[in-house]
This record gives C-alpha cells, sequence and structure tokens, in this order.
C-alpha cells in the first residue's frame, strides 16, 4: 500500500476513486467536491494528493488542476498533502534549484517536475508514439513556489507551470535495450540555452 494513503480516508478513497482508471481519477476527486462531499481540509488535501499521484495522462486533466490546487472556496494547506519526512526534504532544498520533466508533445505544460534527471528521461521515453519525439525539459523552481515534494522514485515535485523558469531542452532517444539516450542538445538556433549542472 503507498505511503500517501495514510493521508486519506481509506473509505472514500476506495469506494470513490480507486474504483476509477487511473486516466479518471482528477475527475472523480472533482465529482467528489462538487456534490460537496468532502467533509474537511485534512480530507481534501489527502484525497487530492493520492488522486494525483495516483494518476495517469494527466494531461487529460490540465484545466482542472490550477483551480483543484489553489482553491477559492476554502483555505490552501498544501502542507497537508505531505507526509513529516517529505516536508522536511522539501524545507531542506535551497531557496532556488533545477529541475527535469519528461515529455511528449502532449504534456509540455504539465506538473510534475524532478529534480532526478534519470527519471525524467525514463517519462520521456516512456509512452512516445508514433512522430512524437521525447524530449527532456530543463528549467528552475523557487521553493516557496512548490506546491508539494512527493518522495518516492520519481523525486516529485508539484509546481504550476507559470512558476518554472524554462531553461532548455534535450532530445532523448531509445537504445535497443530499452533506456534512454540523449542525443541532441538544444544549441542557440533554438532560443534556448543549456542547462548548467546542479550544483
Amino acid at each position: 500500500m503507498p505511503d500517501f494513503l495514510d493521508l486519506v480516508d481509506f473509505d472514500i478513497w476506495y469506494r470513490n476513486i480507486a474504483n476509477h482508471s487511473r486516466t479518471n481519477r482528477i475527475p472523480a476527486f472533482l465529482r467528489l467536491v462538487r456534490e460537496g462531499l468532502i467533509q474537511n481540509d485534512l480530507m481534501y488535501w489527502g484525497l487530492l494528493r493520492a488522486s494525483y499521484e495516483d494518476s495517469e495522462q494527466l494531461y487529460r486533466s490540465l484545466k482542472h488542476l490550477e483551480d483543484l490546487f489553489y482553491p477559492t472556496d476554502r483555505p490552501i494547506h498544501h502542507d497537508l498533502m505531505m507526509l513529516s519526512e517529505e516536508k522536511e526534504h522539501l524545507e531542506s532544498m535551497p531557496d532556488e534549484f533545477f529541475v527535469f520533466r519528461g515529455v511528449s508533445a502532449r504534456s509540455h505544460c504539465g506538473w510534475s517536475w524532478t529534480t532526478d534527471r534519470a527519471v525524467a528521461e525514463w517519462f520521456a521515453c516512456r509512452s512516445v508514439k508514433g512522430k512524437r519525439k521525447p524530449t527532456l525539459l530543463l528549467g528552475k523552481v523557487r521553493k516557496a513556489h512548490v506546491i508539494a515534494y512527493l518522495s518516492g522514485a520519481e523525486s516529485e515535485f508539484i509546481v504550476a507551470p507559470a512558476h518554472v523558469t524554462m531553461l532548455g531542452y534535450e532530445r532523448v532517444t531509445k537504445t535497443f535495450n530499452g533506456f534512454p539516450h540523449l542525443s541532441i542538445v538544444t544549441g542557440e538556433e533554438d532560443g534556448l540555452h543549456n542547462l548548467p549542472p546542479p550544483t
């Protein structure tokens, strides 16, 4: 059982959200909100985190995420989305730091970023089909703008797209054994700049 489920109401999660496909868990959560079934802030932020982290193809829900992460009808308590060790990790980060995101053409404006370059490369190659080119986005964020840090294999930081300073990108290709391999680095002709190594 994922650690994040320590934050949520099990009955509501399993009966109303987890029984939906992973592409429909944000809409399922949104339905609970609109029907007035989210009773308190702890339930809201815990279920939002669980729905977000356990979702696939989040680009389908982009239009809802800003309203859910920054609601106007309830207090904003992003800290309630994190376990205690996740709060400590976020607090330990510098005021500004580099992040990566692996994308295809559909998901450039996502909210999920990572400090682990290898994770971003894997996501870039994971579901690319047809003529879409797997791409590693390179950016910088301020700690104050991070909504939440989600621990685990992905070292994920949730940040609104508007709060990510884009620095450049690199193309990623798959090698014969399925692991990603960086093949093309952006140049000045793209109007972008390469990311300096994190300090």
